[in-house]
């Protein structure tokens, strides 16, 4: 994948996108560093997925609750 950076010597960003795996290169990314919108792209990626509330199995009597009092149990 390719990603937006900057070099971090002149603080300029790049013209062009460069290879994800040379950022934390020691030669190739050395003066490389993502641009905030990628880091904070890469780590909501990284979090934690969002749990949900499990369906009713069928025949689970559930006239008369609301999906939110379930969830507060």
């Amino acid at each position: 994948m390719f990603v937006a950076a900057y070099d971090t010597e002149t603080g300029k960003k790049l013209d062009y996108l460069v290879p994800e795996r040379h950022i934390d290169h020691p030669v190739l990314g050395a003066r490389l560093s993502r641009l905030p919108s990628s880091k904070a792209r890469k780590k909501a990626a990284q979090a934690d997925p969002v749990t949900t509330t499990e369906t009713p199995a069928v025949g689970d009597d559930t006239e008369g609750v609301t999906p939110n009092a379930q969830a507060a149990f």
